[in-house]
C-alpha cells in the first residue's frame, strides 16, 4: 500500500513541478515541496521496511530530488524575474 502512495506521490509531484515551472506561482511552489515531502517520506518509510533495497532506493531518490529541485528552481526564477519586470 505504501509503496502504491509512494509511486503515485512522485508522479503527481513531477507533473506538477513541471506544471508550476511553466505557470509559476507562490502557492504552487509551495504545493510543489508539500508533494516532494510527501514523496521523500514515503520513500524513507519504505527503505526501513525493506533496507534490501537501499542502494537502488537511493539513486532513484537522487535522481527524483534533483528533477524536482532543478524545476522548483525554473519556476522560482521566471516567479521573481516576472514580478520583478512588472515592477518596473
Amino acid at each position: 500500500m505504501i509503496l502504491t502512495i509512494h509511486i503515485i506521490s512522485a508522479i503527481i509531484s513531477l507533473l506538477f513541478v513541471s506544471y508550476t515551472a511553466l505557470v509559476p506561482s507562490k502557492f504552487k511552489i509551495g504545493i510543489a515541496l508539500l508533494l516532494t515531502f510527501a514523496t521523500i517520506v514515503s520513500g524513507v518509510v519504505l527503505v526501513f521496511n525493506n533496507p534490501a533495497y537501499l542502494g537502488k532506493a537511493c539513486v532513484s531518490g537522487l535522481v527524483y530530488i534533483g528533477s524536482v529541485l532543478a524545476l522548483s528552481a525554473v519556476a522560482r526564477k521566471r516567479l521573481y524575474s516576472h514580478s520583478f519586470s512588472e515592477r518596473l
